[in-house]
Protein backbone atom coordinates (compact mmCIF):
# COMPACT_ATOMS: atom_id res chain seq x y z
CA UNK A 1 0.00 0.00 0.00
CA UNK A 2 1.20 3.48 -0.79
CA UNK A 3 0.80 6.55 1.35
CA UNK A 4 0.41 10.03 0.03
CA UNK A 5 -0.63 13.46 1.16
CA UNK A 6 -2.08 16.48 -0.53
CA UNK A 7 -2.07 20.12 0.46
CA UNK A 8 -4.94 22.47 -0.09
CA UNK A 9 -4.38 25.89 -1.59
CA UNK A 10 -4.58 27.35 1.90
CA UNK A 11 -1.73 25.16 3.07
CA UNK A 12 -3.07 22.72 5.71
CA UNK A 13 -2.26 19.08 5.24
CA UNK A 14 -5.00 16.85 3.90
CA UNK A 15 -4.74 13.24 4.96
CA UNK A 16 -4.68 10.61 2.24
CA UNK A 17 -4.24 6.88 2.50
CA UNK A 18 -3.71 4.98 -0.74
CA UNK A 19 -4.14 1.30 -1.39
CA UNK A 20 -7.09 0.27 0.74
CA UNK A 21 -9.22 -0.37 -2.29
CA UNK A 22 -11.42 2.27 -0.69
CA UNK A 23 -12.28 5.76 -1.76
CA UNK A 24 -13.83 8.69 0.05
CA UNK A 25 -15.69 11.71 -1.17
CA UNK A 26 -16.54 14.79 0.80
CA UNK A 27 -17.63 18.33 0.09
CA UNK A 28 -15.30 21.21 0.81
CA UNK A 29 -15.03 21.73 4.53
CA UNK A 30 -15.62 25.47 4.65
CA UNK A 31 -16.21 25.26 8.39
CA UNK A 32 -12.51 24.65 8.74
CA UNK A 33 -11.81 28.16 7.35
CA UNK A 34 -8.60 27.00 5.70
CA UNK A 35 -6.82 26.48 9.02
CA UNK A 36 -8.10 23.10 10.10
CA UNK A 37 -6.75 19.80 8.91
CA UNK A 38 -9.02 17.39 7.13
CA UNK A 39 -8.12 14.51 9.40
CA UNK A 40 -11.27 12.69 8.43
CA UNK A 41 -10.22 11.55 4.96
CA UNK A 42 -8.45 8.25 5.52
CA UNK A 43 -9.24 6.93 2.06
CA UNK A 44 -7.69 7.90 -1.24
CA UNK A 45 -9.31 10.77 -3.09
CA UNK A 46 -7.25 10.04 -6.18
CA UNK A 47 -8.55 6.47 -6.36
CA UNK A 48 -12.06 7.74 -6.97
CA UNK A 49 -11.74 7.17 -10.72
CA UNK A 50 -11.73 3.44 -10.00
CA UNK A 51 -15.22 3.69 -8.53
CA UNK A 52 -16.99 6.17 -10.78
CA UNK A 53 -19.48 3.54 -11.85
CA UNK A 54 -20.50 2.93 -8.26
CA UNK A 55 -20.33 6.48 -7.00
CA UNK A 56 -23.86 7.48 -7.99
CA UNK A 57 -25.26 4.46 -6.19
CA UNK A 58 -23.34 5.38 -3.08
CA UNK A 59 -24.47 8.99 -3.19
CA UNK A 60 -28.08 7.85 -3.27
CA UNK A 61 -27.68 6.74 0.32
CA UNK A 62 -26.99 9.07 3.21
CA UNK A 63 -23.36 9.71 4.13
CA UNK A 64 -23.76 7.72 7.34
CA UNK A 65 -25.15 4.75 5.44
CA UNK A 66 -22.33 4.90 2.91
CA UNK A 67 -19.73 4.70 5.67
CA UNK A 68 -21.12 2.08 8.02
CA UNK A 69 -21.17 -1.67 7.53
CA UNK A 70 -23.05 -4.76 8.63
CA UNK A 71 -20.64 -6.71 10.80
CA UNK A 72 -19.58 -10.21 9.81
CA UNK A 73 -18.22 -12.73 12.29
CA UNK A 74 -16.07 -14.22 9.53
CA UNK A 75 -14.45 -10.84 8.86
CA UNK A 76 -13.85 -10.32 12.58
CA UNK A 77 -12.21 -13.72 12.90
CA UNK A 78 -9.89 -13.04 9.97
CA UNK A 79 -9.04 -9.61 11.35
CA UNK A 80 -8.26 -11.01 14.80
CA UNK A 81 -6.01 -13.65 13.26
CA UNK A 82 -4.18 -11.07 11.14
CA UNK A 83 -3.78 -8.65 14.03
CA UNK A 84 -2.46 -11.45 16.22
CA UNK A 85 0.16 -12.22 13.60
CA UNK A 86 1.04 -8.55 13.21
CA UNK A 87 1.46 -8.00 16.95
CA UNK A 88 3.53 -11.17 17.29
CA UNK A 89 5.77 -10.15 14.40
CA UNK A 90 4.75 -13.17 12.35
CA UNK A 91 4.06 -13.42 8.63
CA UNK A 92 0.49 -12.76 7.56
CA UNK A 93 -1.59 -15.71 6.39
CA UNK A 94 -4.15 -13.38 4.81
CA UNK A 95 -3.97 -9.72 3.92
CA UNK A 96 -6.60 -7.37 5.34
CA UNK A 97 -7.15 -3.65 4.83
CA UNK A 98 -4.32 -1.56 6.31
CA UNK A 99 -2.38 -4.65 7.48
CA UNK A 100 0.64 -3.82 5.32
CA UNK A 101 0.86 -0.30 6.68
CA UNK A 102 0.66 -1.56 10.26
CA UNK A 103 3.19 -4.28 9.50
CA UNK A 104 5.63 -1.74 8.03
CA UNK A 105 5.53 0.40 11.17
CA UNK A 106 5.80 -2.62 13.47
CA UNK A 107 8.84 -3.83 11.50
CA UNK A 108 10.54 -0.46 11.79
CA UNK A 109 9.63 -0.07 15.47
CA UNK A 110 9.68 -3.53 17.10
CA UNK A 111 9.70 -2.11 20.63
CA UNK A 112 6.44 -0.33 19.84
CA UNK A 113 4.94 -3.54 18.49
CA UNK A 114 6.09 -5.42 21.60
CA UNK A 115 4.50 -2.87 23.92
CA UNK A 116 1.14 -3.21 22.22
CA UNK A 117 1.39 -6.99 22.11
CA UNK A 118 2.23 -7.12 25.81
CA UNK A 119 -1.23 -5.75 26.60
CA UNK A 120 -3.06 -8.69 25.02
CA UNK A 121 -0.97 -11.86 24.70
CA UNK A 122 2.36 -13.64 24.34
CA UNK A 123 2.06 -15.00 20.82
CA UNK A 124 -0.20 -14.84 17.79
CA UNK A 125 -2.48 -17.63 18.97
CA UNK A 126 -2.89 -16.12 22.44
CA UNK A 127 -3.60 -12.70 20.99
CA UNK A 128 -6.17 -14.06 18.55
CA UNK A 129 -7.88 -16.00 21.32
CA UNK A 130 -7.94 -12.99 23.65
CA UNK A 131 -9.26 -10.71 20.93
CA UNK A 132 -12.07 -13.18 20.28
CA UNK A 133 -13.29 -12.66 23.85
CA UNK A 134 -14.33 -9.15 22.87
CA UNK A 135 -13.13 -7.29 25.98
CA UNK A 136 -11.24 -4.61 24.07
CA UNK A 137 -14.09 -4.25 21.62
CA UNK A 138 -16.53 -3.67 24.50
CA UNK A 139 -14.27 -0.98 25.93
CA UNK A 140 -14.04 0.65 22.54
CA UNK A 141 -17.82 0.63 22.19
CA UNK A 142 -18.20 2.42 25.54
CA UNK A 143 -15.58 5.02 24.61
CA UNK A 144 -17.20 5.73 21.25
CA UNK A 145 -20.82 5.65 22.40
CA UNK A 146 -20.03 8.19 25.12
CA UNK A 147 -19.01 10.56 22.31
CA UNK A 148 -21.83 9.68 19.94
CA UNK A 149 -19.46 7.75 17.66
CA UNK A 150 -20.28 4.41 16.06
CA UNK A 151 -18.08 1.32 16.13
CA UNK A 152 -19.21 0.38 12.62
CA UNK A 153 -18.15 3.68 11.05
CA UNK A 154 -14.47 3.41 10.04
CA UNK A 155 -14.05 7.16 9.67
CA UNK A 156 -15.27 7.79 13.21
CA UNK A 157 -13.15 4.94 14.58
CA UNK A 158 -10.04 6.22 12.83
CA UNK A 159 -10.67 9.73 14.12
CA UNK A 160 -10.98 8.39 17.65
CA UNK A 161 -7.63 6.64 17.16
CA UNK A 162 -6.02 9.85 15.90
CA UNK A 163 -7.21 11.71 19.00
CA UNK A 164 -5.71 8.99 21.21
CA UNK A 165 -2.52 9.07 19.16
CA UNK A 166 -2.27 12.85 19.49
CA UNK A 167 -2.61 12.55 23.27
CA UNK A 168 0.13 9.93 23.42
CA UNK A 169 2.47 11.93 21.18
CA UNK A 170 1.98 15.07 23.28
CA UNK A 171 1.80 13.41 26.70
CA UNK A 172 -1.73 14.56 27.45
CA UNK A 173 -2.84 12.26 30.25
CA UNK A 174 -6.22 13.81 30.77
CA UNK A 175 -8.90 13.51 28.11
CA UNK A 176 -10.68 16.88 27.97
CA UNK A 177 -11.24 16.52 24.24
CA UNK A 178 -14.89 15.52 23.97
CA UNK A 179 -15.52 18.73 22.04
CA UNK A 180 -12.80 17.69 19.60
CA UNK A 181 -14.69 14.47 18.91
CA UNK A 182 -17.79 16.55 18.18
CA UNK A 183 -15.84 18.97 16.01
CA UNK A 184 -14.44 16.17 13.89
CA UNK A 185 -17.87 14.59 13.70
CA UNK A 186 -19.35 17.80 12.32
CA UNK A 187 -16.55 18.11 9.78
CA UNK A 188 -17.08 14.58 8.47
CA UNK A 189 -20.87 14.40 8.57
CA UNK A 190 -21.19 14.54 4.77
CA UNK A 191 -18.32 12.22 3.95
CA UNK A 192 -19.03 9.12 1.90
CA UNK A 193 -16.96 5.97 1.40
CA UNK A 194 -17.05 3.67 -1.59
CA UNK A 195 -15.89 0.28 -0.32
CA UNK A 196 -17.14 -3.15 0.56
CA UNK A 197 -18.57 -3.93 3.97
CA UNK A 198 -15.60 -6.22 4.63
CA UNK A 199 -13.08 -3.45 3.93
CA UNK A 200 -14.91 -0.99 6.14
CA UNK A 201 -15.13 -3.54 8.93
CA UNK A 202 -11.44 -4.44 8.67
CA UNK A 203 -10.36 -0.81 8.96
CA UNK A 204 -12.73 -0.04 11.83
CA UNK A 205 -11.84 -3.13 13.85
CA UNK A 206 -8.11 -2.81 13.17
CA UNK A 207 -7.85 0.74 14.47
CA UNK A 208 -10.44 0.30 17.18
CA UNK A 209 -8.34 -2.49 18.70
CA UNK A 210 -5.07 -0.62 18.17
CA UNK A 211 -6.66 2.38 19.88
CA UNK A 212 -7.47 0.31 22.96
CA UNK A 213 -4.03 -1.34 23.00
CA UNK A 214 -2.37 2.05 22.71
CA UNK A 215 -4.37 3.42 25.64
CA UNK A 216 -3.56 0.32 27.72
CA UNK A 217 0.15 0.55 26.95
CA UNK A 218 0.17 4.26 27.74
CA UNK A 219 -1.42 3.66 31.13
CA UNK A 220 0.68 0.61 32.00
CA UNK A 221 4.13 1.73 30.81
CA UNK A 222 6.32 3.74 33.16
CA UNK A 223 9.83 3.08 31.85
CA UNK A 224 11.04 6.25 30.05
CA UNK A 225 12.58 4.32 27.15
CA UNK A 226 9.43 2.31 26.64
CA UNK A 227 7.26 5.40 26.81
CA UNK A 228 9.40 7.00 24.13
CA UNK A 229 9.09 3.85 22.00
CA UNK A 230 5.32 4.04 22.39
CA UNK A 231 5.28 7.74 21.51
CA UNK A 232 7.49 7.29 18.45
CA UNK A 233 5.66 4.24 17.16
CA UNK A 234 2.29 5.90 17.63
CA UNK A 235 3.51 8.99 15.82
CA UNK A 236 4.76 6.90 12.89
CA UNK A 237 1.64 4.75 12.64
CA UNK A 238 -0.70 7.74 12.74
CA UNK A 239 1.33 9.45 10.04
CA UNK A 240 1.44 6.30 7.93
CA UNK A 241 -2.32 5.77 7.94
CA UNK A 242 -3.50 9.39 7.87
CA UNK A 243 -0.70 11.46 6.40
CA UNK A 244 -0.76 13.76 9.45
CA UNK A 245 2.35 14.57 11.46
CA UNK A 246 0.79 14.78 14.91
CA UNK A 247 3.82 16.61 16.26
CA UNK A 248 3.02 19.58 14.03
CA UNK A 249 -0.65 19.98 14.89
CA UNK A 250 -2.75 21.04 17.85
CA UNK A 251 -6.06 19.51 18.88
CA UNK A 252 -8.84 22.04 19.27
CA UNK A 253 -12.59 22.04 19.79
CA UNK A 254 -12.95 21.94 16.01
CA UNK A 255 -10.39 19.23 15.33
CA UNK A 256 -6.75 19.33 14.31
CA UNK A 257 -5.07 22.57 13.26
CA UNK A 258 -1.60 23.43 12.11
CA UNK A 259 0.71 24.57 14.87
CA UNK A 260 1.85 28.14 14.30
Amino acid sequence: MNIGSLRSDAGPLVAVVVGLGLAATSPSLSAQDGNYIDAVTPYAHHQLHRYRGKESDTRAASADESRTYNASMQVSQALNRALGQLLAGDALDEDVAEARNVQAVFSEHPDFRGLLARQIGQNARDIERNLAQGVLQSRLEKLLEARNYATNDPVQVLNAYLITAWRVVHGEYQNPYDRSYRGLQRAMRDMEIVASDAERQQVAEMFGIINMLTLAAWRNTRDPDEREALRTGTLMLAKRVSGIDLQSVVLTDRGFAQRH
